[in-house]
């Protein structure tokens, strides 16, 4: 969004540069969030063909696949967060624990599905294979979507 939004012809000063990390994603997390929003969509989509709005039933089914499972991700950056803290406040490989001993620690504590055993070149297959098809089924679907339905300008 900043590179799109831009009208820096100095490098220095154009699209992310100078920007500080933390915001790098405010224009884009806006956009995603804000695009979720039925008044708004209502009010910008139109079908290919028929120019009809995209239906609010359609819209409820988008939004509910778009939020499956949003409870897990929150979960997991709660994993990535206890791990971080107990890393940079309390480890000291010297006491004979590994970095992973303290992830495992933590995943055993906060994770509701724990990973796949590296230990099993089986399982690690399986959990490769099962995330992309996951994700991808989505994709189909919102490219399905995407093909009758197009976002104008109003």
């Amino acid at each position: 969004m900043h590179h799109l939004l831009t009208r820096g012809e100095e490098l220095g000063v154009s699209g992310i540069h100078g920007v500080e990390w933390d915001a790098v994603e405010l224009p884009s997390q806006f956009m995603e969030n804000y695009c979720w929003e039925w008044n708004v969509v209502e009010g910008m989509s139109a079908h290919v063909d028929s120019g009809a709005t995209l239906p609010r039933a359609l819209f409820d089914k988008m939004l509910a696949a778009k939020n499956f499972q949003s409870g897990m991700m929150a979960v997991r950056q709660i994993e990535f967060s206890l791990f971080d803290m107990l890393i940079h406040s309390n480890f000291d490989p010297k006491n004979g624990l590994t970095v992973m001993d303290v992830l495992n620690e933590v995943r055993k504590e906060v994770a509701v599905l724990l990973p796949a055993s590296v230990s099993s070149t089986k399982s690690c297959q399986l959990a490769a294979h099962a995330l992309p098809l996951n994700h991808s089924k989505h994709s189909v679907v919102a490219n399905r979507v995407l093909m009758h339905y197009s976002a104008i300008a109003v």
